[in-house]
């Protein structure tokens, strides 16, 4: 686990959508913060995925019949876009991914090895006799499940956007090149903070930009056949990555070299963030770019 650091954003309180969907900060007023930028609350660092062709054993520490089938049948939804394999073991310490039903916490769920007695993952308070899941089941569990697949919160595009540029400059790594209200990843922060609106209802199911993110970060060699449209290039196009980025990655893909296919989508993603003039506390709204500690980042990774 990495070491949180807080900031500070003064008496504001978290839209009531998020408090039903990821653990925050038990310490009011106060956001608690991955060294990477990433909001806890199960936020992983990025780009942080499992291993390519990885397959990712699962195990149900409690629950009964009616909560454990409403998690296998969400699985689905994810593993169709991208080549990641969920196998179901007996055994807690034969798995990655340990699932509780915990309803005194709110859910979370890490990207990361814990010791194997231990949850990695927490559906809170699933119903345990209602066969058919809530639009707010669906909601938590394919969230949770984004978040063991390596997906961040997407808030980190709306910080993008955040009246207040100091708070801009911790979240220059974002998941997706544009703010994606719809995605299921999205976690709404107070309005003051971010000076989006949270007045819309949060979705239960996967954006076209969360497919995308699965078909270029865990590409399969050819469309899930239920999918059959769901190739890269639309993938790609979708994320909106530019023709020289995107023709990099398709020959990555040609290659069969999907970890460099992922550092190409990062810097991609990356760059588009640095290109909405975030600027430094000390610089007026229409000043110049600030590019250089983002550009050295990229380029650890990329070399």
């Amino acid at each position: 686990m990495m070491h949180p650091t807080t900031l500070s954003v003064g008496p504001l309180e978290m839209p009531a959508q998020a408090q039903s969907v990821c653990s925050q900060s038990p310490q009011k007023n106060k956001l608690i913060l991955h060294q990477s930028g990433a909001i806890l609350g199960g936020a992983p660092k990025a780009p942080y995925l499992w291993r390519y062709g990885k397959n990712l054993t699962y195990f149900f520490m409690d629950g009964n019949d009616v909560q454990r089938d409403k998690v296998r049948r969400l699985i689905p939804l994810w593993t169709a876009y991208g080549l990641v394999q969920f196998q179901e073991v007996s055994r807690a310490e034969e798995s990655l991914i340990r699932i509780t039903f915990d309803g005194g916490q709110e859910p979370w769920s890490y990207c990361e090895f814990v010791e194997k007695d231990k949850p990695t993952m927490n559906l809170g308070d699933i119903d345990d006799e209602q066969s058919s899941s809530s639009a707010s089941e669906r909601r938590i569990i394919l969230h949770e499940l984004g978040h063991a697949l390596g997906l961040m919160h997407e808030n980190h595009a709306v910080l993008r956007h955040a009246v207040n540029s100091s708070i801009r400059r911790r979240f220059l790594c974002c998941m997706y090149p544009r703010l994606d209200t719809t995605s299921i990843m999205y976690f709404p922060l107070p309005h003051e903070l971010t000076g989006v609106s949270n007045d819309g209802a949060l979705s239960d199911s996967l954006s076209d930009m969360d497919k995308a993110y699965m078909v270029i970060n865990y590409p399969r060699t050819e469309p899930h056949p239920d999918m059959p449209e769901w190739t890269l290039e639309k993938a790609l196009q979708i994320a909106g990555v530019p023709d020289d980025d995107r023709e990099q990655i398709l020959d990555a893909q040609r290659r069969a070299d999907v970890e460099y296919m992922r550092l190409l989508f990062f810097h991609s993603v990356f760059s588009a963030t640095i290109e909405q003039r975030i600027e430094a506390p000390d610089t007026p709204p229409d000043g110049p770019l600030h590019r250089c500690v983002a550009e050295r980042s990229v380029r650890r990774w990329l070399h």
